[in-house]
């Protein structure tokens, strides 16, 4: 049997420092305007492809997770498959709508230098800067264009050609690949200068938006852009990194969109926003438990019509507390489907196929092949039952400028309690 290649996320997009954009406490509607953009052909080696979208491609395998060809239908889907993630994990409170420019099929926007001029793969403040000057870039190169009125939409979002270099996977043979990030005003000014206004437009400024790539396939592995999308969708509506962006660990593991649980699946079913995550943005209202009790209830996160709470806070002191939730689907175990498909095999089959093959008539998939939505999107836990999650706000009210609540292993902000006492997340 061969051996499996460890997928683990980059945390490249901390090359800035992402402060939530804002927070949302009743329904809302975010409308998207995604630009499509291609480089000049080159033949750097230190990049992935040619510059240009994989449009003469047709991918023949069933069980492809992101086909091409990557026309203008294929990031509709993308933002379809994003928008039922979040109208699911937020029961109904926020809404992605979004509209894909060129209006042409086959279409991109043209810029003037390829891929590698835009990642030098040097310092930071020079690869932050090649990063500002392709989403600037985008921006003009998209406002000739007579159709765009930027001023409609909520959100840019700027889909490049190539692979985004955000998957490690060993060693990297690509490190002018670019990385994938919510880019927000301060990063813009801290590569233009303190005063810069914004990307001039026809009709204003684009001040903020999100830099994807048009796969995350590379080296053999099919990992699904949805994670990638959701996760920066996420910094974009006010959710905090819980990761540790100078340890490059870990910070909450599966359980949370905004640290690794983005890649559940191999992307295909990000996990929800955790406890607190959810609290944040007004999506799940705590139950306050102050006093000694004999029984607490907590519903299911995905249950239709939960007869108690789907979070409990516990308070320790003025600053520190526990949210309990109750998570996952006991009766479907991934990872022991994922054994049984492989039994018999020499090779690793995708994660596309083990929906297809145990849940063909509960998912659904778009004409260009991208997986739209799934009905419980924590199936990609590693089980199910009871999250204790300890929160502290004197980190938060330090690290939360930075956005780095979780960068200090040894004290958390947002922290998982794990039974054995050890903590491997």
């Amino acid at each position: 049997m061969m051996n499996r290649v460890t997928i683990s996320v980059l945390f490249l997009l901390t090359l800035s420092v992402n402060l939530p954009a804002q927070s949302f406490t009743s329904p809302d509607t975010v409308k998207i305007c995604a630009i499509r953009v291609e480089f000049q052909s080159d033949e750097n080696d230190l990049t992935t492809g040619n510059g240009k979208f994989m449009i003469d491609t047709v991918t023949t395998d069933p069980y492809a997770i992101d086909p091409a060809p990557h026309n203008k239908l294929y990031f509709q889907d993308q933002i379809r498959a994003a928008s039922n993630y979040f109208y699911k994990v937020s029961q109904g409170r926020v809404i992605l709508d979004g509209d894909v420019f060129p209006s042409s099929e086959n279409g991109a926007y043209q810029l003037n230098n390829p891929m590698g001029y835009y990642n030098p793969n040097t310092t930071d403040d020079e690869i932050n800067l090649g990063i500002s000057q392709l989403f600037a870039d985008a921006v003009t190169a998209a406002d000739k264009d007579n159709q765009i009125h930027f001023a409609d939409y909520d959100l840019v979002v700027v889909f490049h050609a190539g692979v985004g270099r955000d998957i490690a996977l060993d060693f990297d043979p690509t490190p002018q690949d670019l990385s994938s990030l919510f880019i927000t005003h301060e990063f813009l000014k801290n590569s233009f200068g303190a005063d810069y206004a914004g990307i001039p437009a026809d009709d204003g400024h684009v001040t903020q938006g999100i830099l994807l790539p048009e796969t995350e396939n590379q080296e053999g592995e099919m990992i699904a852009l949805t994670g990638i999308f959701a996760s920066n969708i996420g910094t974009y509506l006010g959710l905090y990194d819980l990761f540790s962006p100078s340890k490059q660990r870990s910070g909450v593991g599966r359980f949370d969109l905004m640290d690794v649980g983005l890649l559940n699946l191999n992307g295909l079913i990000p996990s929800p926003p955790g406890a607190f995550s959810r609290m944040l943005l007004g999506w799940d209202e705590p139950e306050l438990v102050e006093q000694p009790e004999n029984q607490i209830q907590v519903a299911n996160l995905n249950m239709a019509n939960p007869s108690a709470s789907t979070l409990i806070k516990i308070p320790i002191n003025d600053d520190e507390y526990y949210l309990i939730e109750h998570r996952g689907d006991a009766d479907i175990d991934m990872d022991s489907l994922y054994v049984d498909l492989l039994e018999g095999r020499t090779e690793y089959p995708s994660y596309m196929e083990l929906l297809k093959t145990y849940f063909a008539d509960q998912i659904q998939i778009g004409e260009s092949g991208v997986l739209l939505s799934v009905p419980d999107y924590d199936w990609g836990l590693p089980g199910a039952g009871i999250l204790i999650w300890h929160i502290d706000e004197r980190i938060i009210r330090e690290k939360g400028p930075e956005n780095k609540l979780n960068d200090d292993p040894k004290n958390r902000a947002v922290d998982i309690e794990e039974a054995d006492g050890s903590q491997d997340i």
